[in-house]
């Protein structure tokens, strides 16, 4: 059940390509709320992001992570591309349709690039860069590259989040930045709570970020590097257990 919703969360993710996730030093704006909501809100982030063990920046530094407040986002999406292209300028005209069309009034775009393990920056053909395991079935390989996150933007509805307290917004966008995430149905049978709710059902949702988010964030920058979807499905079940 646990790695049926893992999958579910992270909207299936393509079985043959390592698992996205930041390998340069993180480094956060937010936008579009006050000064005192916005010095809490990067610090919990961050904090999040620190206890996954996810590299920070230092001092001053060029953004690649962005959380952006709109009033009617759905609206507003296309100028925050204009204004955002180093993360929205591959995203396109389908890729904007996508995000306005999805349910939740909070969207998530996450921009990747395909690296080998020492970190240059390589082609998209994966038959290139996959190893057989000759130990192994003849299925199994291990891809000698790795998927690192160049930007991420999460762009939140203010009129959506009455209600909704600071922590929920700071957790629910950690997941969204960090980890590969999709929006999930709220009727998945004994599923584990999890802040990804928060827009689907505010008053039900989490005060914050719980066992099974943490597990799930916690695992992406613990597995390997080339780590496969499969594995890191096993690594979140065996995270979650550790914290029961």
């Amino acid at each position: 059940m646990v790695r049926d919703f893992v999958r579910e969360v992270t909207g299936r993710l393509p079985s043959s390509r390592p698992v996205a996730r930041f390998y340069r030093p993180l480094c956060l704006e937010v936008a579009g709320v006050n000064r005192n909501f916005v010095d809490d809100f990067a610090n919990r982030v961050l904090d999040n992001a620190e206890k996954a063990r996810v590299p920070l920046a230092t001092g001053k530094c060029d953004a690649n992570a962005l959380v952006i407040f709109t009033g009617g986002s759905r609206q507003e999406l296309q100028q925050a591309r204009k204004k955002n292209r180093t993360i929205f300028g591959e995203l396109g005209a389908s890729g904007v349709k996508t995000l306005v069309e999805s349910r939740d009034e909070a969207f998530a775009r996450r921009k990747t690039r395909m690296v080998g393990l020492s970190g240059r920056p390589v082609g998209w053909d994966l038959s290139q860069f996959l190893d057989n395991d000759a130990t192994g079935y003849p299925s199994r390989f291990t891809p000698s590259i790795k998927i690192d996150v160049a930007g991420a933007i999460v762009l939140i509805d203010r009129d959506a989040t009455e209600g909704m307290t600071a922590l929920q917004l700071a957790d629910y966008a950690t997941l969204r930045l960090l980890a590969p995430t999709s929006e999930i149905d709220g009727d998945v049978e004994g599923a584990p709570a999890t802040i990804m709710t928060l827009f689907l059902d505010s008053e039900a949702a989490p005060a914050q970020l719980t066992e099974f988010d943490l597990a799930f964030l916690h695992s992406v920058y613990a597995s390997a590097e080339n780590s496969l979807p499969s594995s890191f499905y096993g690594e979140v079940i065996s995270k979650l257990a550790q914290r029961e």
